[in-house]
């Protein structure tokens, strides 16, 4: 029962980390205005990396064994400034401080949460 659980959670995990992926390889569409700014509450997207990488961390608490967590955590980081590096270097993608610092607060705001709630279960 728990396995399949565990399964369920990876596979979630799996498919947002392909979407932040795709979404942060891809052209940001034609014309000014995209689909993905439209959305965005700032220019940047400021917001839209936060909930992203939010929701990333989030998975992985929920799919990985404590033991393996903490290697999550550091690897969905890097992978944050990995894919904003690799923007750099693509003719139709900026490179943009904002967005790393947004996916660091999304990773950060989903630990202390995590933290205060399973801190706060404990004491119960």
């Amino acid at each position: 029962m728990w396995g399949r659980v565990r399964m369920y959670r990876k596979t979630l995990f799996f498919m947002w980390f392909g979407l932040i992926l795709l979404l942060s390889i891809a052209p940001n569409g034609s014309g000014d205005r995209s689909v993905i700014s439209a959305v965005s509450l700032t220019q940047s997207g400021f917001f839209l990396h936060l909930i992203g990488y939010f929701i990333l961390t989030a998975l992985a608490c929920l799919a990985f064994q404590r033991k393996r967590l903490l290697l999550c955590l550091v690897s969905i980081i890097l992978l944050g400034v990995f894919l904003e590096g690799v923007q750099f270097y693509l003719p139709y993608r900026t490179f943009n401080w904002n967005d790393v610092v947004a996916n660091g607060i999304g990773i950060l705001s989903f630990v202390v949460i995590w933290v205060l709630f399973k801190c706060k279960v404990y004491s119960l």
